[in-house]
């Protein structure tokens, strides 16, 4: 197979394809032990600058908030709970 990098990048780039090329870049910065989606600078195992959408559950055995936090939750069929929390 081929030797070398498919494309040139930096350090702790993700090489992704754009349907034409493959093309190195900071979207999803990758430490070997901490992902960043949006930053180059991930503080966590996982760290996200920007709003996270969810079709599904999210399943935590704790949750810090800082800031706001709003939510909407039906429950069953019959039961809606809205909820906001502010500084």
């Amino acid at each position: 197979g081929p030797t070398g990098p498919l494309v040139a990048g930096t350090l702790n780039q993700t090489l992704r394809h754009d349907g034409t090329e493959w093309i190195a870049d900071n979207n999803i910065f990758n430490t070997g032990t901490k992902v960043g989606i949006g930053t180059t600078n991930p503080g966590e195992v996982l760290s996200v600058e920007g709003n996270i959408s969810a079709s599904g559950a999210i399943t935590a055995s704790a949750i810090k908030v800082f800031g706001h936090i709003s939510a909407s939750m039906i429950l069953g069929d019959f039961i809606e709970i809205s909820m906001g929390f502010f500084d």
